[in-house]
């Protein structure tokens, strides 16, 4: 077991974990033969914010964090930053989080490296968990992201927001499925793109009711900003829903700024590069607003104005 002095977390490699918790490796199906657990046993409640990067910096094995399992027991909670920073050298990483009854966690991932090439997260969550779940990608050369949430409980909730800006000749494919298993459930999904140069995205989200399962409640919204003309978007959402007490919507939008909006602000006195950044700041306002933790949400957005400025669309 690893020590990383965080009061209510324990950290276990999967071998270990399988030897001291059997029944519940079998239940939750870990058996893979390298990585990582992170378990937070019934009722704990880890204030700390345990940053997944800074701490598998100190592992002998780096290949370990490459395939990381969060779970969390019931009534539990937690709250994960996974960082890819600049530095790494990390080119896979996938994680599955189990959220058992009651139990809440946020997690936040962001995105500096252009070594990686695939991220893959899934989330199940059990009756009445919460999810609250950040990704902001700032750099990559070409990265393939699936994000995953399955409600396997009743009055579960998923909250996902997201932002990702791309330019010169970044290659980004998300991939996003929101199954819903259980009735009474509600997930929303929002992510917001920024993309210049020769970069290309294809988005491919999936919104899935299963017979039987009704008042869910279920959202899904790609939003992409273009600056230029030599960008290619992709963008598919799809709904599969098998009843009709629901509520399910889904978007995608593709564009420009508004030039109405840009001469209307200009003719107030504001420099066209002014009026630009003002624009481009009420675009991912949305997701600035989700970002529920002070100290995070600064940071996440001087990394976004870092980067939009290097993209010399913001002043």
């Amino acid at each position: 077991m690893h020590n990383w002095d965080i009061e209510g977390l324990f950290i276990y490699h999967i071998k270990e974990f399988r030897a001291l918790y059997p029944t519940l490796a079998l239940q939750y199906g870990i058996s893979e033969p390298k990585g990582i657990v992170l378990f937070v046993p019934k009722g704990n409640r880890v204030d700390s914010a345990v940053d997944l990067d800074h701490y598998f910096s100190k592992l002998q094995d780096a290949d370990v964090s490459k395939n990381i399992i969060i779970l969390l027991e019931k009534y539990s909670y937690l709250k994960i930053y996974d960082t890819i920073r600049v530095s790494s050298d990390l080119s896979v990483r996938r994680i599955r989080c189990f959220l058992s009854q009651s139990s809440n966690l946020t997690f936040v991932y962001t995105n500096h490296c252009k070594v990686i090439r695939r991220y893959a997260v899934a989330f199940y969550l059990k009756a009445s968990s919460c999810l609250n779940y950040f990704m902001v990608i700032t750099d990559c050369d070409t990265l393939k992201k699936d994000l995953t949430v399955i409600l396997e409980g009743e009055n579960s909730t998923a909250k996902m927001n997201g932002l990702y800006l791309m330019d010169s000749n970044q290659k980004f494919h998300l991939n996003v499925l929101q199954k819903h298993k259980k009735g009474s459930t509600v997930s929303d999904f929002a992510v917001y793109g920024i993309i210049s140069g020769r970069s290309e995205v294809w988005f491919k989200g999936n919104v899935v009711v299963e017979k039987y399962v009704t008042e869910v409640t279920v959202s899904q919204c790609n939003k992409i900003l273009l600056f230029g003309n030599e960008s290619y978007v992709e963008s598919m959402p799809a709904l599969e829903i098998e009843n009709n007490d629901v509520q399910c919507k889904h978007a995608t939008a593709v564009g420009q700024l508004d030039a109405n909006k840009l001469f209307y602000l200009q003719s107030r006195g504001l420099s066209s590069t002014k009026a630009q950044a003002l624009l481009i700041e009420a675009f991912f306002d949305s997701f600035k607003k989700a970002l529920d933790t002070r100290a995070v949400k600064k940071e996440i957005i001087q990394t976004i104005k870092y980067k939009m400025k290097r993209m010399d669309i913001y002043e």
